[in-house]
């Protein structure tokens, strides 16, 4: 019975809710979600360059500590050959 009593209210409403949106409020809806975007997009990248900056950081250690373990190996090679040669002096 109260449901009987409820659907010609909720018909009714059902009726406004299907007008138009008015284009000012298009474009505000637009704005406000542009801006909410671009605050978020701002944020994201502040967290990537800080991630990105840590992340480099970590690649030119391992860079660096590769190029000299690859030079103290090409020494090391160096002064075996030189010992060498002064043993078969």
């Amino acid at each position: 019975m109260k449901l009987i009593r409820l659907l010609p209210i909720l018909s009714i409403c059902s009726l406004f809710s299907c007008q138009e949106a008015n284009p000012r409020q298009i474009k505000e809806w637009l704005a406000m979600s542009d801006t909410l975007l671009q605050n978020r997009i701002n944020r994201t990248y502040s967290k990537l360059d800080s991630a990105c900056l840590i992340r480099s950081d970590s690649f030119y250690k391992v860079a660096y500590d590769s190029i000299y373990l690859q030079r103290s190996k090409e020494i090391q090679y160096l002064l075996d050959s030189i010992k060498a040669n002064e043993k078969n002096k």
